[in-house]
C-alpha cells in the first residue's frame, strides 16, 4: 500500500504553490501546468509532480522561493 501520508504532505505544498498564482483557478493551474510539461500527467508521482509546479512556478513569477519560506 502507499504512503496515505503523501497526500497531505502533497495538499500542503499544493496549498503554499498556488498562493503564488492567486487569481488562478485549480484548473488553469493544473492544465497550464501539463501544457508546460509537455506531456500527460497522469502517471506521474507527487513528488515529480510537485518538483515540476515548483519550477513553472518559479519560471512564470520569475522567482525562486527561498528554503526559509517553506517553513512558513
Amino acid at each position: 500500500m502507499r504512503d496515505i501520508n503523501r497526500i497531505d504532505r502533497f495538499c500542503d505544498e499544493l496549498k503554499e504553490q498556488w498562493k503564488r498564482v492567486p487569481d488562478w483557478r485549480f484548473a488553469q493551474l493544473f492544465v497550464n501546468l501539463q501544457v508546460a510539461a509537455g506531456y500527460d500527467l497522469f502517471s506521474c508521482e507527487e513528488d515529480q509532480m510537485m518538483e515540476l509546479l515548483t519550477e513553472y512556478l518559479d519560471t512564470i513569477t520569475g522567482m525562486e522561493r527561498s528554503k526559509g519560506d517553506e517553513n512558513e
